[in-house]
């Protein structure tokens, strides 16, 4: 009685520091400092990155900033619903995975209808990704034309000076640790 009434006893401590410890806020990345969110991420001054450091016109600034706002939505973006509809639909996947498995037998044809529908929601991820990407290109095409002569060379420099160091950086890093 008293192994059973010691061993609760533990499982109920170690249960507690486990629950205070998930409440704990997380170190910081260990390489990379904190995450910034918000609209100013990687921008400095409300220019995209890179820009800031090539002595810019006030007038070069404004278009620049123009280009970034044009075509952004006027309304907030509107995460928790589509946290909520992704949520949603991993659930469902979720179901029609345990109807599946508890069947008797194994329904292929359910199987084979369940894998279609996700490829075809892959598919069109894919699609609405290549089409933000090209939109992205197109408004950082417009902003590059914005730059003089002198100033598109010395911020090609930069960003290949910056990948560079990257490169390095990820030589240096080992792939994983050897023991």
């Amino acid at each position: 009685m008293k192994k059973l009434t010691a061993l609760t006893v533990a499982l109920m401590m170690s249960a507690g520091v486990a629950m205070a410890a998930s409440h704990i806020e997380p170190a910081p990345m260990e390489r990379g400092g904190k995450h910034h969110h918000g609209k100013m991420h990687g921008k400095k001054d409300g220019l995209p990155f890179g820009f800031a450091e090539l002595n810019l016109s006030d007038e070069q600034k404004a278009k620049i900033k123009a280009i970034m706002e044009a075509d952004r939505p006027q309304s907030p973006r509107n995460d928790e619903q589509k946290i909520a509809q992704w949520q949603k639909r991993m659930e469902n996947q979720r179901e029609q995975e345990r109807n599946l498995m508890s069947h008797k037998h194994f329904d292929e044809n359910a199987a084979r209808k369940m894998i279609a529908q996700r490829q075809q929601e892959r598919e069109q991820q894919r699609q609405q990704n290549g089409e933000r990407e090209l939109q992205m290109l197109k408004k950082r095409h417009a902003v590059f034309q914005v730059l003089t002569p002198e100033q598109q060379q010395q911020y090609q420099a930069n960003q290949e000076k910056k990948m560079a160091e990257m490169a390095k950086r990820h030589a240096e890093r080992p792939m994983f640790e050897r023991k």
